[in-house]
């Protein structure tokens, strides 16, 4: 029986070091063959391509299929597709200062059920082995999303990796480079989950309900049409109020959500009161979200749902390409799930200081990891309070060992919601206050309350 190797690792080398010059092989998996079972006739090759042989191919699919089904995300056909141009993901933009390049990308189309333990620990071993590259992947059995880093050497052969497994193949687009390029992730953690916490069941004949995707400078022009003739044009924010919060499109509404799931609610009832036939327009980060709302408000009858193709990270790249100078619709930073918490569209700053009040825009997580308290901190809050969130209990751990804060375990401070809602924990003097939440709202709050008392009474 072959091992799981999806691209054999010289073969990932030699790519990376001919800038793909010689073929493309491919072998499948145990879960690729029970994927795709006509794949499995050839027991070490699938396919062999050349690069040109690759552009040919296709392009040829691109020309025979009708535009108006073609999707940049969503891949209804079934079984091992013809392999996309390595190139496809070029020009690649100026890389972080430590040579990493952060991306993301996602892709609807199915993969069976009893194919995803396998290829989430392919995934696993060779991404991290053979490319080296960090981040944050999910896969389901309704396709992949992925948020990375890899450095610059690796993208080649990354994209030569996709283009050879039979799952991936043909289906993956191009990616979606961030704004603000470096080491986003500690390590690689892949995941088999849904694509998006919606809540409930969502299948690929609803996911291909798409919206229609419109490009950044599309989207713009369109949009500033839009509200200029009707400024009650519904523009929606699909992300969380505390991303809302440092950046955003204007006259944009963000229902006042904590999941995605709260969230689509709140949507439903905004939409509620329009014509099916009315524009309903959304952006999100990177699309994922506005292409699973786009698609679930269209399976309920709202015919001209428009989204913003490569979300917020698109836009940004967008105003930085452009002639300088040119104003921008979104003001602001951009919100990211990973180390940076943010990348700077435009220079203005909507937030304020979660301790101090002052101009600020700048997220982080209390250095005590139990409590982990996500929040707007300035320069001199993180000097003042040690990069916590100012509880004594937090200063306290901020600054034992890591042999000491193993051996004084202590379990995690907030729940999901109060974690991401600094404005109920935070006192007038920039100091959160577990004890002061109600018994629905503390996750073990009591116990930092406890521990506080314990710390003010032993130095009293």
């Amino acid at each position: 029986m072959l091992g799981r190797r999806l691209v054999p690792r010289p073969l990932l080398g030699l790519l990376c070091r001919r800038q793909c010059a010689q073929p493309v092989a491919a072998r499948s998996c145990p879960a690729q063959r029970q994927a795709w079972p006509a794949a499995a006739s050839a027991p070490r090759v699938q396919h062999r391509l050349t690069r040109q042989q690759c552009t040919d191919a296709a392009a040829a699919a691109a020309a025979a299929e009708p535009s108006a089904h073609r999707s940049p995300y969503y891949r209804a056909e079934a079984g091992p597709q013809a392999p996309q141009p390595l190139d496809m993901d070029e020009p690649y933009p100026a890389e972080g200062e430590d040579g990493f390049y952060t991306a993301s990308f996602y892709s609807f189309f199915e993969i069976p059920e009893a194919a995803l333990p396998e290829l989430r620990a392919a995934i696993q071993d060779e991404w991290s082995q053979d490319l080296a590259i960090v981040g944050r992947i999910y896969i389901c059995e309704q396709g992949i999303n992925a948020q990375l880093s890899v450095r610059g050497k690796k993208i080649r052969a990354l994209r030569a990796w996709l283009e050879a497994s039979g799952a991936f193949a043909g289906r993956i687009p191009r990616f979606n480079w961030a704004i603000e390029h470096r080491r986003a992730f500690k390590a690689l953690h892949v995941r088999v989950r849904p694509l998006v916490a919606v809540g409930e069941s969502l299948g690929l004949p609803t996911l291909g309900r798409e919206p229609e995707y419109l490009a950044p400078a599309e989207w713009e022009q369109e949009l500033r049409d839009a509200q200029a003739r009707d400024p009650d044009t519904l523009l929606v924010d699909m992300r969380n109020t505390y991303e809302f919060r440092i950046g955003r499109f204007q006259g944009a509404v963000c229902p006042d959500a904590d999941t995605f799931r709260d969230e689509m609610a709140m949507v439903r009832e905004l939409c509620a009161g329009r014509a099916k036939t009315e524009p309903i327009y959304m952006y999100c980060t990177g699309g994922i979200r506005c292409s699973v709302a786009g698609a679930l408000l269209k399976s309920e009858g709202y015919a001209n749902v428009r989204t913003l193709q490569g979300g917020i990270i698109a836009y940004g790249r967008h105003v930085r390409e452009r002639a300088q100078g040119a104003p921008s619709m979104f003001r602001g930073k951009n919100f990211t799930f990973d180390k940076r918490l943010g990348e700077e569209v435009t220079g203005e700053v909507l937030a304020k200081c979660d301790q101090c009040g002052g101009p600020c825009d700048t997220f982080t997580n209390c250095a005590n990891q139990s409590c982990n308290l996500l929040f707007i901190q300035c320069p001199a809050c993180a000097l003042k309070h040690h990069a916590t969130c100012g509880n004594a209990v937090c200063v306290e751990r901020a600054h034992m060992s890591h042999e000491e804060r193993i051996k004084n375990r202590m379990g995690p401070v907030w729940n999901y919601h109060m974690r991401i809602r600094p404005e109920k924990v935070f006192g007038k003097d920039g100091i959160a206050r577990p004890e002061a939440l109600s018994g629905a709202d503390a996750c073990s709050a009591s116990a930092v309350g406890e521990a506080a008392q314990q710390a003010s009474d032993a130095s009293a």
